[in-house]
């Protein structure tokens, strides 16, 4: 009997422990007018990058989107959003911060 109910025991305490390290992977897809360039997408992704969570991202420079991966457990989609106005790009119906896009490259502005 105490044999089971120490397997029991180990059992629900090994279930218990690999719960909290779930991963939660997400791809957050936004419009960034002025992503144009590999130029722009370097400018952003080192901010993106510094977001915990933030896993991969990623530019179509002709549909000017910017799709970046992350773990839903550690990043939201606004606030991936609110870094990429806080890095100086307007996106989605977010106006870019505008002493940050001063400093952008001036194709990114």
């Amino acid at each position: 009997m105490k044999k089971i109910l120490f397997i029991c025991t180990c059992i629900f305490a090994s279930l218990l422990c690999t719960a909290c390290f779930r991963n939660d992977t997400r791809v957050g897809v936004y419009h960034v007018p002025n992503m144009t360039s590999q130029e722009c997408l370097n400018a952003l992704s080192g901010r993106l990058r510094a977001v915990e969570g933030v896993v991969d991202v990623q530019a179509d420079f002709a549909t000017q989107q910017v799709s970046v991966t992350f773990n839903g457990l550690k990043a939201g989609l606004k606030n991936i959003e609110f870094v990429i106005a806080g890095a100086g790009f307007d996106v989605n119906e977010t106006p870019g911060a505008t002493a940050a896009k001063a400093e952008l490259p001036a194709s990114c502005r």
